[in-house]
Order: C-alpha cells, then structure tokens, then sequence
C-alpha cells in the first residue's frame, strides 16, 4: 500500500511535456497530493474546477439523465455504482482527466490542448519511422556525382496521438496503479 508521503514523489515522477500536472484530491476539493510545483493559488484553482466539474457531473448521473439520454449505456467497470468514472475536459489553455480511484478520491491529470513539439509552428518530432522502427535514414542512390537523394528503406506514416489521448491513457494507467496500491484503504468522511 502506498504512503501518503510517497504520493507526491509518485505523482511527480509521471510528468512530461504531455502531462504537465498530477493531483489526488477529494470531490470537495481538498488536494491530498500534486505533483505540479506551481503556485498554490494554481493549484487550488485546477482542483477546484476538477472537483466542482466531477461532483457536477456525478450528481446528473447518479439519477440516471445521463444513462436515460444514451442508447446503451456503458457497463461499470470494478463493479462501480451508478455515477461518472471519468471525465474529460477540454479547455482553452489545458486539457484535463478527472478519474474517480476510489469513494471520495479522485486523480486528476491536467496536460497542453496541443502537442509540445508544435506550439512554436514546427513539426513534433519525427512521425515517420522505417519498416525496421528506426527514424528514416537517407542515402544516396548511386555513387554517381547524382545530387538524388532517396530513401534508404521504406518509411511508414505514424498518426499521432492527440494530447487529450494521451492524458487519456496516462489517466487509465495511473487510475488503475493507484486502485490496486490503495486497496483496502477508505477514504474518511470528513474531508
């Protein structure tokens, strides 16, 4: 079982470009651990839109609109109640993945609206690689004095993924460590 001193050490060692901040807090808003070393006032604001976004939508689900309006609702999964798992939220300057761990414990996975590599009008980093997985490698055709340059194996298109995604699954994979670590644990009423 994990400590709570070792959450945020957790939490910190999952950022990168992609995913810029990581927090475990309650539905109310109190923020247990972050991973992010930004200002308070940031923090208090990310989680108090999670919190706020999360009890907002769990409240709708919990009597059944949400279902009502789907043609096939989707199944619970780990044999959760009626209510929201996880949310995705787009906005302006971030985007954002609210995923319930446990009763009154949520995580919260905040990352850019684009991919990093990109903001300045460049390309990302290469999203081509070789039939072998390497970056492409040129080379020339002949030995001859021919300026051509062609390939020197056949290059695939890769799609990339959209940072929304990507948080996406950081979420899932983070939701299900801190579900096993957390086992057995409850969360107390009163925070």
């Amino acid at each position: 079982m994990l400590s709570a001193r070792s959450l945020s050490p957790l939490l910190t060692q999952n950022v990168s470009e992609y995913v810029q901040t990581l927090m475990i807090l309650t539905p109310s808003g109190a923020i247990l651990a972050y991973s992010d070393p930004s200002t308070v006032k940031k923090l208090r604001i990310t989680g108090a839109v999670a919190a706020s976004t999360y009890t907002s939508y769990n409240e709708v689900a919990a009597n059944g609109t949400i279902a009502a309006a789907q043609r096939s609702p989707p199944t619970p999964r780990n044999g959760a109640r009626d209510g929201v798992e996880n949310i995705s939220v787009e906005l302006d300057s971030a985007n954002m993945v609210i995923s319930l761990v446990k009763t009154r414990l949520l995580f919260v996975v905040v990352g850019p609206v684009d991919h990093p590599a990109t903001r300045n009008g460049t390309s990302a980093a290469s999203d081509t690689v070789t039939s072998n997985g390497t970056s492409p490698v040129l080379s020339n055709a002949s030995s001859s004095s021919s300026s051509e340059v062609v390939p020197a194996v056949q290059q695939h298109h890769i799609p990339q993924i959209s940072p929304l995604r990507i948080l996406q699954l950081k979420s899932d994979a983070m939701t299900e460590f801190l579900r096993e670590e957390l086992r057995g644990f409850t969360m107390p009423e009163d925070t």
